[in-house]
């Protein structure tokens, strides 16, 4: 079997490289929109100089022509689609990315899906249903609140109509959020770390004390992608959830007392542009099918500690 990943230069598209190649015979191409050594994901560069099961290409997934030009050549069984912009801050700057990537590129996915009659997962995000007081479930309205939301939904929105007009098979997944290794150094979990081992002094959004998060950790979430394309319905909307809850700063505590460092959070600074306090997904329907998470948040956090204190180089070079 031949799976094509796009958005490889992401954390959870790396994960997905390596869960594959570790687990199974499957080929892996990825696709990232850089592959120069300034930007580019340096382990998988690596990784497809020993490895022949893997490749790793350069495409702008709303470079249609040359996106196509690579799917004809390579034409795989299967795409699993990550390629996103996805910082929620950034949106407020810079909408005009979002739509591009999340929706154009989307978009380009699934003319080529249609035409030529391939499978493919596309990932979504917990945040298209807004802030809701309760766990949401698949089958709930969609109410984005920022510009990187409302991309993520228009994306579904077409899929949705694509798997009924054109009776492609495409799924959707909307996991919560992921942590593990090859975190961008701009997410929660990975700073507070790589602040644990450099001892830097921090503060937090002002905001953030009153909002919670779900977590899962990523080799998890790779798992069920996989569970998913096997086991689910062609056309199906998954929620990937576990039961970890922790808000921000319950979460950043945490790591702070595993490394007994405390003492670097500094108090609270100012607002940021507007993000949803709290969202929760419902994961029955995938439970109900036969999956479940397999590791608690202890014991993501100490592979993701140890991966973190075994790779400081990486992210000091990037």
């Amino acid at each position: 079997m031949k799976i094509l990943i796009t958005g490889v230069n992401g954390f959870i598209a790396t994960n997905m490289v390596e869960y594959y190649l570790s687990n199974t015979n499957h080929q892996v191409i990825g696709l990232s929109k850089v592959t120069h050594a300034t930007y580019a994901n340096k382990p998988l560069l690596e990784l497809a100089k020993t490895n022949k099961n893997f490749r790793y290409l350069q495409c702008d997934i709303t470079d249609i022509n040359k996106l196509f030009s690579i799917l004809k050549t390579e034409n795989p069984d299967q795409i699993i689609h990550l390629a996103a912009e996805a910082d929620v801050s950034r949106s407020f700057e810079y909408p005009t990315d979002f739509l591009h990537t999340n929706v154009y590129g989307t978009f380009n996915l699934l003319e080529w899906v249609r035409e030529n009659k391939v499978r493919m997962l596309h990932f979504s995000t917990d945040e298209v249903f807004g802030e809701p007081d309760h766990r949401s479930r698949e089958e709930e309205r969609l109410h984005p609140k920022n510009p990187y939301s409302a991309s993520k939904a228009s994306a579904e929105e077409f899929i949705r109509a694509y798997n009924h007009a054109f009776d492609t098979e495409v799924q959707v997944v909307r996991p919560v959020n992921n942590f593990g290794p090859y975190q961008g150094t701009n997410r929660l979990i990975a700073k507070t770390i790589l602040r644990c081992l450099s001892n830097e002094p921090f503060y937090l959004f002002a905001e953030t004390q009153k909002h919670k998060r779900w977590w899962i950790y990523t080799e998890d979430t790779c798992r069920a992608v996989d569970f998913i394309i096997k086991n689910g319905d062609k056309q199906g909307i998954y929620n990937i959830t576990s039961e970890i809850e922790l808000g921000v700063e319950e979460t950043v505590f945490k790591i702070l007392d595993i490394f007994g460092k405390r003492d670097l959070f500094k108090g609270y600074t100012e607002v940021r542009p507007k993000d949803d306090e709290n969202y929760a997904l419902d994961g029955k329907k995938l439970r109900d099918l036969g999956w479940t998470p397999k590791y608690s948040f202890e014991e993501g956090m100490e592979k993701t500690i140890d991966w973190y204190t075994k790779n400081m180089a990486w992210f000091e070079k990037r």
